[in-house]
């Protein structure tokens, strides 16, 4: 190929990819991982059409700081480590503001600190798994004004692994999103999380979290784990449901019938993936059918869930 081809070619598709993910209006939900990634130094590397940055940290030299600093750059930001809480302040700004937050506006900071540090082995490699929650601040104080009832702290993501090469031991980070998911209310975290085996030598962090709508239940399950390079959700699922507490109930209250619960046990289970297991969430109880306007009688119910194409995807 002539050579000036490839380089209006090269230079072509690297402003399209950096173009592609500068749409910072989806959801937090969403998957836009390099738009995420922006709000950290990745986004000058960007600039540079290099993929991901490499960090590699001596073994010797790798602690919480060390991880913390890596997963949120150096820009505006504010580190704080002197009482054993690893977090760090930083100015945001519209685009990051949109990316994060369901209400962008009343703040005028955001603290990340850590919430879980797991080390792990998978296969013959040393790994760790660092999740941070973002806050908002405002006067040097955490501005719980933004917080509603259903709201959460946005969580990020890391996966760090301690390679060997030439009898020298360093850690790389091997995996990392921004903004993944946001399990939790009342502007808490869940604190029902854990980690869990999703596979013989696969690792996730799964929360359970419970959302109360106008005066219901919902439970939901959401598993965060690393795939192909990025750390992000690969399951969320309903798993409970319940109108305990709704005073009103269009036309139910008026039935004999008219309060209604269920809730689920996960299991996880060989199927025919090898490295990843199948997820089965049985359902029992009674649930409102919105095309009869009644609460059905006692069901049950068995829903598998198989991985595929870089997340969980219900069996038809």
């Amino acid at each position: 190929m002539n050579p000036r081809f490839l380089f209006i070619f090269i230079a072509l598709y690297s402003f399209l990819d950096n173009f592609r993910f500068l749409d910072y209006r989806k959801p937090i939900e969403a998957k836009s991982s390099i738009a995420l990634k922006q709000l950290v130094t990745v986004a000058s590397d960007r600039a540079k059409s290099i993929p991901r940055p490499i960090y590699k940290i001596p073994e010797d030299e790798f602690n919480l700081e060390t991880a913390l600093r890596v997963m949120h750059g150096s820009q505006d930001t504010e580190y704080n480590f002197s009482d054993g809480n690893y977090r760090v302040r930083w100015k945001p700004n519209e685009e990051k503001n949109n990316l994060l937050f369901y209400k962008p506006s009343g703040f005028t900071e955001v603290e990340s600190s850590i919430v879980l540090d797991y080390s792990y082995v998978e296969g013959d490699r040393t790994k760790n798994i660092i999740l941070t929650q973002a806050i908002p601040w405002k006067d040097h104080q955490r501005y719980d004004g933004w917080f509603c009832r259903n709201c959460a702290p946005p969580i990020s993501g890391a996966v760090f692994a301690l390679r060997t090469e030439n009898e020298k031991s360093n850690w790389y980070l091997e995996s990392y999103d921004f903004g993944i998911a946001a399990p939790g209310g009342g502007g808490r975290l869940s604190s029902d999380r854990e980690v869990i085996s999703i596979g013989s030598a696969k690792k996730a962090v799964m929360f359970r979290h419970v959302s109360s709508p106008s005066g219901g239940n919902l439970e939901f399950l959401t598993i965060l784990s690393d795939v192909a390079g990025n750390f992000e959700r690969i399951f969320f699922e309903k798993i409970g449901d319940d109108n305990h507490g709704h005073p009103l109930l269009s036309g139910l209250q008026k039935r004999q019938k008219s309060v209604w619960e269920n809730s689920s046990t996960v299991k996880f289970v060989s199927g025919q993936n090898p490295d990843y297991y199948d997820i089965l969430i049985e359902t029992s109880g009674t649930r409102y059918v919105q095309e009869t306007n009644l609460v059905s009688d006692e069901f049950r119910e068995i829903k598998r869930y198989i991985f595929k194409d870089e997340k969980y995807t219900l069996v038809e």
